[in-house]
């Protein structure tokens, strides 16, 4: 395999080959959550919000599994308050995601006013992003941007590296660092998904990983097992960190409870392994803290 990029995001390290944690990423502000207020507004439950931080933080201390915030808005004052609140209490980085390409484009804007353009990551650039929404990040100070080799004709792991292919051709010279997600559609698909991080880091060493949480909580067939959901979600991304996904956008932020033990019980046995072949393995692995 061909040595793979990394990039170094404050504690989080995303990319290389296998032996680091995996970065997870909880989705907070999503559509539908519950501490929303006023999603146009961005008013929101704050106390609420920051225990779920506090939470998580917590968690990725005792795990050694990195993290990384996904801010959702769908307005462009929401995203400003969110980014302006999420970033107060926490030194992690932060994906800048919406529906809308303007409140994304707000986003950066806002990340770019408040010295924040280094810790925000764009999400993301796909097969519809026009020469306007590329050459805003361009030439925008926020750097780290999301990829997603989304493909509507060709939905299996070759046609998303076709897509990604498209993708990296249209931010040649940009100056931007590419991280992929090899796009979920639906439960069965986040094999293909996984199949597809292996077809990246083999074609283009780049960072790559994928949002399992787009199939796990829109599957009717899991609902039948109630609460059990929590366990199909949790076994779905230590599946994933164990393909060697280097991150996992694994749902509400409510679900880190479950996630993070499973992916680090996962990377720390990885870890352990990796040592049997002379591969050093960092001390703040999951491999130390969790056993």
């Amino acid at each position: 395999m061909r040595p793979q990029t990394v990039y170094e995001l404050g504690s989080a390290k995303i990319g290389g080959a296998g032996e680091d944690a995996t970065v997870l990423v909880p989705s907070i502000f999503y559509d539908g959550h519950t501490i929303v207020e006023d999603e146009k507004k961005g008013i929101f439950d704050k106390k609420t919000a920051s225990e779920l931080i506090e939470k998580t933080e917590h968690l990725s201390q005792i795990t050694g599994s990195p993290v990384i915030y996904d801010i959702v808005a769908s307005h462009e004052s929401a995203i400003v308050r969110y980014i302006e609140f999420v970033s107060g209490r926490t030194e992690n980085f932060f994906l800048i995601d919406s529906s809308s390409k303007e409140v994304q484009l707000r986003g950066v804007k806002y990340a770019e006013e408040t010295g924040l353009s280094e810790r925000a990551i764009y999400n993301s650039i796909d097969y519809n992003s026009g020469t306007e929404e590329i050459e805003a990040l361009r030439n925008s100070k926020v750097k780290l941007v999301v990829l997603m080799a989304y493909n509507p004709m060709n939905p299996l792991p070759n046609g998303k590296i076709e897509t990604l292919s498209r993708l990296l051709k249209n931010i040649d010279g940009a100056g931007m660092k590419p991280i992929v997600d090899t796009a979920v559609l639906d439960a069965p698909s986040i094999g293909l998904a996984a199949e597809a991080i292996k077809l990246v880091k083999e074609n283009f060493a780049l960072p790559a990983g994928c949002a399992p949480s787009n199939g796990v909580f829109t599957c009717k067939s899991f609902k039948k097992f109630g609460e059990a959901r929590h366990s199909i979600n949790s076994a779905v991304c230590a599946y994933l960190a164990a393909c060697d996904a280097d991150f996992i956008l694994f749902g509400p932020i409510e679900e880190a409870e479950y996630v993070f033990p499973a992916v680090a019980a996962v990377d720390g046995m990885r870890g352990y392994a990796a040592r049997t072949r002379g591969v050093g393995v960092e001390k703040e692995h999951p491999l130390y803290k969790i056993f």
